[in-house]
C-alpha cells in the first residue's frame, strides 16, 4: 500500500520489486490511496500486478480508513505492507485482520518535531508486526523517536534493478541539453524538488566550476520554480537543465560525467545507488542514510556547502586515476543493492511473521 504512484523513491521501489515478489509468492496486489494517472500503474498492470484503489480522492481524507478496510476485507491478504505517511496512520486505524508491515523511508519527518505526537505514534506503530528500515541511519533515527520499537525494527536496504542501469545505452548529449559541446562536462542530479533535497547547493556549486561544466536537474516538485529562478539570478540559465521527470534515467546517467546527490536529509539515496550502478562517480551530502549507502563508492561533502561540492568535483576532474578508482568502487558497492536480495529479505520477514502467527494459534502444551 502507498499514497500514490507519482515519481519518487518509494514508488520506483514498488514498481521494480512487486513483479519480482509476484513471481516468488503468486498473488500480489498494490493498493493506491490516490488514483492520479501514473505510468508506473500501467507498468505494474502489464507485469501482472493488480492495482487497486480505495475510491477516495484525497490521500489525507479520513475516508481512507473505511476505503482501506473495504478493499483489504475483499482481498483477504495474509500480509499488508505499507509505505509512507499518511498510509501509515490510515492503515493502523483501519485495523485490518491481515498482519501489518511498514517501511520507514526517512531519517527525519515533520511529525518528530511535535512531541505531543510521540504517544500517538507509539500506538500507531504498535499495530505493525515489523518496521523495515531502509538503512541503519533510518533505524537509529526511528529508535531515537520511539525506543520501544527496537525488537521489531529491522534494516532492509533498498534495492535497484542493476541490469537496467549497467546495460543502458547512453543518450545523445544534445538530446539532454542542446547547447552541450565536445569536451563539456555534465553533472546530473535526479531528485524530486522537495524539502529534503538541496538543489540550491548543487546550483551554487556550479557557479564555482569552469564554464564547460553543466548541471542537469531531473525531477518535479514544489521547489522547482524557485530553483529555476536561482539559476537565472546566478547567470546559469544556459548551464542548468530542468528536463522534469524522465523515464530514461539509466540512459541519461550513462551520458553524464558525474552524479550529485545533494540532500538535507535522506533515508537511503536510491538515485545514488542507481548512479553507482551506471558507472558514475557519485558526490553526495554527508548525511545519515545517504552516506551509509554511498560508502566507499563515492565522495562525501558537508551538506549545504557549495564550495566543498565544487572542490570535490574538481579533485576528481584533475585526478583521472582517482576518478577511475571511484567508479570501480561504485560498481562494486551497487552490487550490495540488488533488488533481488531486497525481495528475498522481505519474503523471509513475511514468512517469519506468519510462522509466529501459527505458533500463537497452536501454542505448545504446558
Amino acid at each position: 500500500m502507498i499514497n500514490n504512484l507519482r515519481y519518487g523513491g518509494a514508488e520506483i521501489l514498488l514498481r521494480d520489486s512487486l513483479p519480482l515478489l509476484k513471481r516468488k509468492c503468486g498473488a500480489v496486489s498494490l493498493l493506491v490511496l490516490s488514483g492520479a494517472d501514473s505510468p508506473f500503474e500501467e507498468e505494474l498492470r502489464n507485469s501482472g500486478v493488480d492495482v487497486l484503489h480505495t475510491g477516495v480522492s484525497r490521500v489525507r481524507s479520513p475516508g481512507q480508513i473505511m476505503g482501506i478496510r473495504r478493499v483489504v476485507r475483499a482481498a483477504k491478504p495474509d500480509i499488508v505492507h505499507v509505505h509512507l505517511f499518511p498510509a501509515l496512520y490510515w492503515t493502523a486505524l483501519a485495523r485490518p485482520r491481515a498482519k501489518l508491515v511498514y517501511t520507514e523511508h526517512n531519517t527525519w519527518n515533520w511529525r518528530r518535531e511535535k512531541r505531543y505526537l510521540r504517544c500517538f505514534e507509539a500506538l500507531v506503530y504498535r499495530r505493525y508486526k515489523r518496521v523495515l528500515c531502509i538503512s541503519g541511519g533510518t533505524r537509529n533515527a526511528l529508535l531515537k523517536w520511539l525506543p520501544s520499537l527496537s525488537s521489531k525494527a529491522v534494516v532492509v536496504p533498498n534495492g535497484i534493478d542493476l541490469e537496467r542501469f549497467e546495460r543502458a545505452v547512453p543518450l545523445s548529449r544534445q538530446s539532454i541539453l542542446p547547447s552541450l559541446k565536445e569536451g563539456d562536462r555534465v553533472l546530473v542530479m535526479a531528485a524530486s524538488f522537495t524539502g529534503k533535497k538541496d538543489h540550491s547547493t548543487a546550483i551554487r556549486a556550479l557557479s564555482m566550476l569552469p564554464e564547460n561544466f553543466f548541471l542537469i536537474l531531473c525531477g518535479e516538485g514544489p521547489t522547482r520554480h524557485s530553483m529555476s529562478v536561482l539559476a537565472q539570478e546566478l547567470g546559469l540559465h544556459k548551464r542548468v537543465g530542468f528536463p522534469g521527470n524522465r523515464p530514461d534515467i539509466p540512459a541519461l546517467f550513462k551520458a553524464c560525467d558525474y552524479a550529485v546527490q545533494s540532500s538535507h536529509w535522506e533515508g537511503f539515496g536510491l538515485t545514488a545507488a542507481e548512479a553507482m550502478a551506471s558507472g558514475l562517480p557519485v558526490i553526495a551530502s554527508r548525511v545519515e542514510g545517504l552516506s551509509e549507502t554511498v560508502g566507499a563508492g563515492g565522495v562525501l561533502f558537508e551538506p549545504g556547502n557549495p564550495s566543498a561540492l565544487a572542490a570535490a568535483v574538481m579533485e576528481l576532474e584533475n585526478d583521472p586515476v582517482l576518478r577511475e578508482s571511484l567508479i570501480e568502487n561504485a560498481r562494486r558497492r551497487s552490487g550490495d543493492f540488488d533488488i533481488r536480495k531486497m525481495v528475498e529479505r522481505q519474503l523471509e520477514i513475511y514468512r517469519s511473521i506468519l510462522r509466529e502467527q501459527a505458533v500463537n494459534a497452536f501454542p505448545q502444551p504446558g
